[in-house]
């Protein structure tokens, strides 16, 4: 019975893959697919020491436009960021790396305390 439940959603998932590429492969042949150009909207994070290793390691993850969407955050907050960065959410940062990085955001970012 496990088995043939298994089997049952490994048939029904390659089908909708399947049905998926078809109707993209249609659309193809009868003109109707469109694109888009997106525009390219640069952002740059402030000057500072650690400037470089903040946009480099934050942008594994997301884009460093979110960091100065974030309110005034102090050194603490910040430090209690990235780590959450790093242990829950796996940021490879190493620790000598996360404290240049705390101290860039609470000073270009935050309260500076």
């Amino acid at each position: 019975m496990k088995k043939t439940f298994i089997v049952s959603i490994v048939v029904v998932l390659a089908g909708i893959v399947l049905t998926g590429f078809t109707g993209v492969s249609r659309a193809e042949e009868q003109g109707t697919v469109h694109s888009i150009q997106l525009p390219i909207m640069p952002f740059d994070l402030a000057d500072g020491p650690g400037r470089n290793k903040a946009a480099g390691y934050c942008a594994v993850c997301h884009g460093v436009e979110y960091i100065p969407m974030q309110p005034k955050l102090s050194k603490a907050q910040w430090n209690a960021t990235v780590t959450k960065m790093i242990k829950a959410f796996g940021a490879p940062i190493p620790q000598e790396d996360a404290d240049t990085i705390v101290s860039y955001l609470a000073t270009a970012y935050g309260t500076g305390q």
